[in-house]
């Protein structure tokens, strides 16, 4: 077993590695590195206040403080292998600000910048947060050998991680990380370390502030630790949050954006009242005790669903659930459908434009790679790609909604319906 999983540990870190230099999108992970940059060399500690200052027309913000400190420490720890960063975002400030520039532009001025260097270096970070949630599926896996073996090869291989990580250059692994950090504590008994890191995970990107409701739900036997729970969770946020609102405000709260653009007001009302009807079922109908661990991670995959589902989903978004799916499947080999299934239906539908395919490895030959066609150039022959992407979506709406139900019935001995249907208890 401990060669199995050195020689996949192995494939799987060559694979990262080949992909990590050659590749990225826009000015993604450029962005992602800036403050921290200028925190770095000039001691802009707070960035919220400084782009408010140096880009007033800015209409975005940069990401919560947590993962702030965390690209930080990074970019403090490597910036000397980068001697050329300063020129690169001396340049970048000027496309990013004023010329909005796209992948194939930036590969291009950015090509005499020890470009390749940059990136790989950039997405080291990475490779921590990555190879640490396959540590942690091992150990949630341990009683069943063959299985853990087989999750640990499709952690190696999985494509969300491989597309939106190392080759787009998105840092959702971290907030996946914490989640699965969270849910390991869970699977420890260890409730008050789980609240605090996914209050991390929420300082980090947003998504993770569905699930601590539904955490403190799960996690506490009794209303007064319910409270307790909460409070750790409130501690940590604030503790974070307050020196920068002495510092500029409320724009530090700005950069939690809740991923709204890209869906109706209509679909945002139905996932809200779904959310608010799943938390009352939770809390009326859940056997009291110590909830069982495959209960809580269940929990949080119908979450993440409806949010996917009725909200918006993208193929980085969805990182954040994969390694739930991943345990799950292997302890109910019915659920893999659904994975494969998530995993058609979202390349299609959310993988249709250049700059996601080919045009990622412009560093190589931005002219070349850009240019070269995609799988809806070639669909698009037989039929409008439109349908396809209305039937992708659609197929993948009711596999998450039909998912949920399905793990709703695999938990059904984790609720006590009998409040609910009281002549059950009399028959």
């Amino acid at each position: 077993m401990k060669r199995q999983i050195l020689s996949w540990t192995f494939i799987g870190l060559i694979i990262r590695l080949l992909v990590m230099p050659f590749s990225f999108h826009g000015h993604d992970i450029f962005w992602i590195y800036y403050a921290p940059f200028k925190f770095i060399t000039q001691g802009a500690w707070d960035p919220y206040l400084h782009l408010s200052q140096n880009f007033p027309g800015l209409h975005y913000t940069y990401y919560a403080p947590f993962l702030f400190f965390i690209i930080s420490l990074f970019l403090f720890l490597f910036q000397p292998l980068l001697p050329d960063l300063s020129r690169l975002y001396s340049v970048f400030e000027t496309w990013n600000y004023t010329f909005t520039g796209n992948t194939i532009h930036y590969a291009s001025i950015f090509s005499g910048m020890q470009l390749f260097r940059t990136l790989f270096i950039f997405k080291l970070p990475f490779l921590i947060f990555d190879f640490s949630i396959g540590a942690i599926i091992l150990s949630l896996l341990k009683s069943r050998p063959k299985e853990r073996i087989a999750a640990y090869i499709i952690w190696m291989l999985n494509p969300f991680i491989l597309h939106s990580c190392y080759a787009i250059g998105q840092v959702d692994i971290i907030v996946t990380f914490l989640v699965m950090a969270a849910l390991y504590c869970i699977y420890l008994r260890k409730k008050k370390t789980a609240c605090v890191i996914l209050t991390l995970g929420v300082l980090t990107k947003t998504m993770p502030i569905l699930l601590i409701p539904f955490a403190i739900i799960l996690l506490a036997d009794s209303f007064r630790e319910g409270v307790k729970l909460s409070i750790f969770s409130a501690v940590t946020f604030l503790t974070l949050i307050i020196p920068f609102m002495i510092s500029s405000g409320n724009l530090v709260f700005n950069s939690f954006f809740f991923f709204g653009t890209g869906s109706s007001s209509l679909r945002q009302v139905f996932f809200m009242i779904s959310y608010a009807l799943l938390s009352f079922f939770y809390i009326f109908t859940r056997k009291k005790g110590p909830a069982d661990f495959d209960f809580i991670v269940s929990a949080f995959i119908i979450i993440l669903l409806l949010f996917y589902a009725f909200y918006v989903v993208t193929l980085r978004y969805f990182i954040v659930i994969t390694p739930l799916l991943i345990y799950i499947s292997m302890k109910n080999k019915k659920f893999w459908w659904y994975g494969l299934v998530f995993l058609i239906a979202l390349f299609e539908l959310k993988n249709f434009d250049t700059t996601v395919q080919w045009g990622l490895f412009s560093p190589l030959y931005p002219e070349f790679f850009s240019g070269l066609p995609i799988m809806d150039s070639f669909l698009n022959l037989k039929i409008d790609v439109r349908i396809i992407h209305k039937l992708m979506y659609r197929v993948f709406f009711a596999a998450s909604l039909i998912m949920c139900a399905h793990l709703l019935y695999y938990n059904r001995k984790n609720f006590n319906f009998q409040k609910f249907m009281p002549w059950q208890k009399s028959a």
